[in-house]
């Protein structure tokens, strides 16, 4: 019994295991905070990009047509320039993203987008004036890694993926 009571009693070393405990809490916090951090930037960036390119693509919509049945003025966004324009800017802005962040899809007027309650093909949104803009993005992550070999825990997070859309409608002048 008071071989029992001693052990109990010997807490030497207790401080050691909480701070080890404490500090590996800590440092995998600190790892998902700059891991997250960095793609909440990535997210905010690709939207900056996407967000100029349909401003750079809808710049060659400007040109007015009537239309037959209500004769009102509607501008029609020009393909065969908006797009190269976009595309351009896109590739202009590629330098300046942070390491680790690749662009996987760059759309321009998806079909199957929905604008102003109606289902629009790519066709409808140039000839409606509106250029819209869709960057699919994959961040690997830094510190947590996609694959589980660089990984300092030994564990793989999937890359983060997200979307950035931007549209803009053109009036006619």
């Amino acid at each position: 019994m008071n071989k029992a009571v001693l052990i109990l009693k010997n807490k030497k070393g207790d401080t050691l295991v909480l701070s080890v405990l404490i500090i590996t809490i800590a440092i995998l916090f600190t790892v998902l905070i700059v891991d997250f951090g960095m793609a909440f930037y990535t997210k905010t960036h690709m939207q900056s990009i996407a967000d100029a390119m349909a401003i750079g693509g809808a710049s060659y919509g400007n040109e007015a047509y009537q239309t037959l049945s209500t004769k009102e003025k509607v501008a029609i966004v020009n393909e065969k320039k908006a797009k190269p324009k976009a595309q351009e800017i896109l590739n202009a802005n590629k330098k300046y993203l942070p390491n680790g962040v690749e662009v996987v899809t760059a759309e321009m007027n998806p079909t199957g987008k929905k604008i102003d309650g109606k289902v629009m093909n790519w066709q409808d949104q140039y000839y409606s004036g509106n250029f819209t803009v869709r960057l699919t993005s994959r961040y690997n992550t830094m510190f947590l890694g996609a694959n589980k070999n660089n990984s300092p825990f030994g564990i793989g997070l999937p890359e983060i993926r997200f979307q950035s859309e931007a549209r803009v409608r053109v009036k006619p002048k």
